[in-house]
């Protein structure tokens, strides 16, 4: 049994663990203390100024606090993953998205982006940003259009990203990327 695992070529070794992609998390910090402030300010003026049972300022507090954790906190949590043949963007629980490495087609760096950070789109365009920093980006050219469903299902064939260790994710997707003459990645 153990003889045609390995032949099949699932032996130790020959799969690619996945790849940590950390970016940036410098632009949330000040998004997350000041909808901490917020929060704590509209509780206590939901509590102090509205006559409120207790269940009531407690409904308020909890949802100040899923708010909080959704928004505030999760994309401090998450980063970008590369696995053996996908490249998932993540920005907290806020937008996720699986690019097959196949669709892939080409990948430049881009010194100076866009103004604006965060997750958001040309509306008339067809390119998509994931980004927190607005230099040292990554432009991911894909063979076509695809749907980004966390950006509200957005087509888009050019992506925007930013990682701190481009030198790190260009190499190992050049490893991991599959060749025209060999669609299995490569270890």
């Amino acid at each position: 049994m153990l003889k045609s695992i390995i032949s099949l070529g699932i032996g130790i070794g020959s799969v690619m663990p996945a790849v940590r992609l950390r970016y940036n998390k410098r632009a949330f910090y000040p998004t997350f203390i000041l909808l901490v402030v917020a929060l704590a300010f509209f509780n206590l003026a939901f509590d102090l100024l509205i006559s409120v049972d207790l269940l009531s300022g407690l409904v308020a507090a909890a949802v100040s606090i899923v708010f909080l954790v959704v928004i505030g906190l999760s994309p401090i949590l998450t980063d970008h993953e590369l696995t053996a043949d996908t490249l998932n963007l993540r920005q907290g629980w806020m937008f996720r998205a699986s690019i097959p490495l196949s669709e892939i087609a080409k990948v430049t760096p881009v010194e100076k982006g866009p103004l604006r950070t965060g997750v958001f789109f040309d509306v008339l365009g067809t390119s998509l940003y994931v980004t927190t920093q607005r230099h040292g980006l990554l432009l991911l050219e894909l063979r076509q259009r695809r749907r980004f469903t966390y950006a509200l299902g957005k087509r888009a064939n050019k992506v925007y990203f930013d990682t701190l260790d481009q030198a790190r994710f260009l190499s190992e997707l050049e490893r991991r990327r599959p060749t025209p003459a060999s669609p299995a990645p490569r270890s």
